[in-house]
């Protein structure tokens, strides 16, 4: 008897039209899956505030203060590696050639360990997660919010020596690439979209023809995920009848490039993040939140702050740094958000998909008011399969940020032995694993 596989799954729903998560009880032993291991690169930007950001304690016994930035995260503390006291040592005054601004040589090398070329003032190698993709063979997910025009301000990831990769930045463009039927043409697929009420609708007819050949728990996962898509796609479609999905137009589709729509940009972009691991599209995403010196005007949803991000990183009067910390726990909460979505997909065996994942949060500067590029601050979440060891606080002994970025490698199963401008890798960050 032929066994009903996970292909024979996805061609009964149509599933062209539809990712759907990896499901133990439609596998042959023969194509059955490990846990694939996924990276996360979280960005914010114009630095920290060392003294409102470091937890107080040692190593297996610290606090993270709740008056101070990551406050959002102490729910998830277990799962957390603090780490203080790496220096972009790559990018520091007198290192290379020199060029660029702060923020320029902070954004530059923040991903890739190396110095700014003389031509384009983009760095002279590919960035980590570009790099892990590459290696891996699987197309990275690469996003941002309000980026703006290319720059070495405002583009973090390369994907190669001068070349910044274009982050996807429209929620509803990469809903409908993602859910969307992949194997038409763009105007095929644009009818498609337009004909049917919604991903759910357009497949759970079908679910009937196939719920006796799935596990009662593979079915359940099923349901909660098309129940989850159809969440995304209610918070993209603002208007409509019933939820329908129209054909996007101004009036009625969530427009990502308003400041006020800041915040449910970045929740959309983070469900889809968590849905394209979960569905096995992708192991290596980014989220750029803005880009160094500019941003989203942070008052228009948030109470209490009154000038720019950047402008405020430049000031010390105590009005400028609660300022500042708000700013800066507003993207604690971010991180805790995104943990916790990860932390909601669960595996037979007990484990999530957070357990499956690394995340870490950069800054292209340690302190804003200075453009320091020492003491820059590093959250990293999740253990990535148990590479990494986690529920500490480490106070690294000034190591390169290069070490930090080959770490990552080799969590993500590339074993280099070096990452960047060699010069400054000196092996993997001590004491992560």
């Amino acid at each position: 008897m032929k066994s009903f596989t996970r292909r024979h799954f996805l061609r009964g729903l149509g599933a062209s039209t539809l990712a759907l998560p990896l499901l133990p009880s439609l596998l042959n032993a023969a194509e059955a899956p490990g846990k694939a291991k996924n990276l996360i690169i979280m960005f914010s930007p114009n630095g920290s505030l060392p003294e409102r950001w470091r937890p107080s304690g040692t190593e297996n016994n610290w606090t993270i203060n709740p008056n101070d930035i990551l406050a959002p995260l102490i729910p998830h503390k277990d799962d957390l590696l603090v780490i203080e006291g790496v220096d972009m040592t790559s990018a520091a005054p007198g290192n290379g050639n020199g060029i660029g601004d702060g923020h320029q040589r902070g954004m530059g090398h923040m991903l890739t360990g190396r110095d700014l070329l003389a031509s384009n003032a983009y760095p002279g190698g590919v960035s980590v997660d570009q790099h892990i993709a590459q290696r891996l063979g699987v197309d990275p997910l690469t996003m941002a919010i309000k980026p703006g025009n290319a720059t070495t301000h405002s583009r973090m990831s390369y994907s190669a020596a001068g070349q910044p990769a274009t982050p996807r930045e429209d929620p509803t463009a990469i809903f409908n690439s993602m859910f969307g039927n992949l194997d038409q043409n763009p105007v095929a697929a644009k009818t498609l979209l337009e004909q049917r009420k919604s991903v759910l609708d357009f497949v759970k007819g079908d679910m009937g023809r196939i719920k006796n050949k799935i596990s009662a728990k593979d079915l359940q996962r099923v349901e909660g995920h098309l129940a989850s898509v159809r969440d995304i796609e209610k918070r993209l479609i603002s208007a409509g009848e019933d939820g329908v999905c129209v054909e996007p137009n101004l009036g009625n589709v969530l427009d990502h490039t308003r400041d006020e729509n800041f915040p449910q940009t970045g929740r959309l972009l983070m469900d889809m993040m968590v849905k394209s691991f979960e569905c096995g599209l992708t192991q290596v995403a980014s989220l750029q939140f803005s880009r160094s010196t500019g941003g989203a005007q942070f008052g228009s949803f948030l109470d209490g702050v009154t000038r720019g991000h950047h402008d405020l990183s430049h000031d010390v009067d105590a009005n400028s740094i609660e300022q500042l910390v708000k700013i800066n726990r507003w993207y604690a909460e971010q991180m805790a958000y995104l943990i916790s979505k990860l932390k909601s997909v669960t595996y037979s065996d007990g484990t999530t998909l957070l357990d499956q994942t690394a995340i870490l949060w950069v800054n292209e500067l340690g302190r804003g008011s200075t453009h320091t590029r020492t003491d820059v601050p590093y959250v990293l979440a999740g253990s990535c399969g148990g590479y990494f060891d986690l529920g500490r606080y480490i106070e690294s002994d000034d190591e390169p940020h290069n070490n930090m970025l080959l770490s990552l490698c080799h969590a993500m199963g590339v074993p280099d032995a070096t990452f960047g401008d060699p010069t400054y890798c000196t092996g993997v960050l001590k004491n992560l694993t």
